[in-house]
């Protein structure tokens, strides 16, 4: 199983049936390459990447521990490149334009856990969006889900303001 490096934010909400996790793997522990990653596509298309981060039928669950998932169902996947706007360097080069990031997103659904059905909390499914940006060696991760009513389009606006420097 892909193993993060450590957990740099976790975001609950009042209610608990949203989560919001950011975390980030070393680029040699996610693939290895001979080079340091800057830019996710240097691992692949959406497709390939997803073939090392999306979760297997029958596999560990990556949201709940001791859990395993059927695997994911209404899957889209897409990528999207942000452009920065250039900033003053404070010397005599002037501004400099950030080079372009690149963004890979999955979203899907899986079967809400057994735990927040028991609690009310679940409908049965958790929506599930997974943000992927490659920077300075490093693969970080936005994983937001949501048992909530309307989640799936809650989560895909937390995954769209997802940036990485």
């Amino acid at each position: 199983a892909l193993k993060t490096q450590g957990l740099l934010a976790k975001f609950t909400s009042r209610d608990a049936k949203t989560d919001i996790f950011v975390s980030y793997t070393v680029g040699a522990q996610f693939r290895p390459t001979l080079f340091q990653v800057t830019d996710i596509a240097q691992y692949g298309s959406p497709e390939q990447v997803g073939e090392t981060v999306l979760p297997r039928p029958g596999a560990a669950s990556p949201f709940s521990p001791g859990t395993a998932t059927s695997g994911p169902s209404n899957l889209k996947l897409s990528a999207k490149k942000v452009s920065f706007r250039p900033r003053p360097t404070g010397t005599v080069a002037g501004e400099y334009t950030p080079p372009p990031k690149l963004y890979y997103t999955y979203q899907f659904d899986l079967p809400a856990d057994a735990d927040a059905e028991a609690e009310g909390q679940g409908q049965g499914v958790k929506h599930v969006a997974l943000v992927l940006a490659a920077s300075a060696g490093k693969v970080f991760w936005l994983a937001a889900e949501s048992r909530a009513t309307g989640g799936r389009d809650l989560i895909a606006q937390i995954a769209d303001t997802f940036r990485v420097k």
